[in-house]
C-alpha cells in the first residue's frame, strides 16, 4: 500500500496504554507520524520511536499553544496534516474516504464523524469534527482545552467514523 500524503500529529503525555493501537492503526496509511510529547514518564516515547514516529518533546502549557507549536515547528513536509488523539482510531471506511478526498485536492480541510465508545461499546453519539487540512492552512484556537482547528478555506465532509475509545473500563 502506498501511504497517503498526510502527516499525522499526536500530542501525548503518558499514553503508553493507547499509543500502540493508534500507531498500528496508521501503519501503511500515513506518510509520516509525529508525536509531540509533553514530558511522559512512562514508555510513551520509546513506543513512538520504536514504531518509527518522529518524537519532539515540549513542556505543555495548553492545548491551543501546543497545537500551534506543532503546526509551526514540526518538519511537516506532507501535503496534508491530520490531528489525532492517542485514544482514537480511523475506520477503514474513513481511511478510504480521506484518501479519495485528498486525491481530488478540492477542499482545504476535511471533516467527518467521531463516534464515542465507552467500556468497549459504541455510544449512539457522533460529533462532526475537522481533523485534516492542507499543510500550512490551519491554526488552532489558543485556549486551554477544547481547542479546535481554524482552516483557511473550504471544508468538505467525508464518510466514515473516527472512533474515540476514551474509557475502556471504569478505572
Amino acid at each position: 500500500m502506498i501511504p497517503v500524503p498526510v502527516s499525522v500529529v499526536l500530542l501525548t503525555l503518558n499514553e503508553e496504554h493507547h499509543l500502540p493501537g493508534a500507531l498500528a492503526n496508521l501503519t501503511d496509511w500515513a506518510e509520516r507520524v509525529f508525536v509531540l510529547d509533553s514530558g511522559s514518564t512512562d514508555l510513551t516515547v520509546s513506543i513512538a520511536l520504536e514504531a518509527g514516529a518522529t518524537v519532539v518533546q515540549r513542556r505543555f502549557s495548553n492545548f491551543g499553544d501546543q497545537w500551534n507549536f506543532a503546526l509551526r515547528e514540526l518538519p511537516i513536509t506532507a501535503t496534508w496534516t491530520m490531528k489525532l488523539d492517542p485514544d482514537e482510531r480511523l475506520t477503514d471506511e474513513l481511511k478510504q474516504s480521506i484518501s479519495a478526498a485528498i486525491a481530488l485536492y478540492a477542499a482545504t480541510g476535511l471533516s467527518f464523524s467521531r463516534r464515542l465508545w465507552f467500556m468497549g461499546k459504541p455510544l449512539p453519539i457522533r460529533q462532526e469534527i475537522v481533523r485534516v487540512w492542507k499543510t500550512g492552512h490551519c491554526r488552532f484556537t489558543d485556549v486551554s482545552v477544547n481547542e479546535h482547528p481554524l482552516v483557511d478555506g473550504e471544508v468538505d465532509h467525508v464518510e466514515g467514523d473516527l472512533e474515540h475509545h476514551d474509557s475502556p473500563d471504569l478505572h
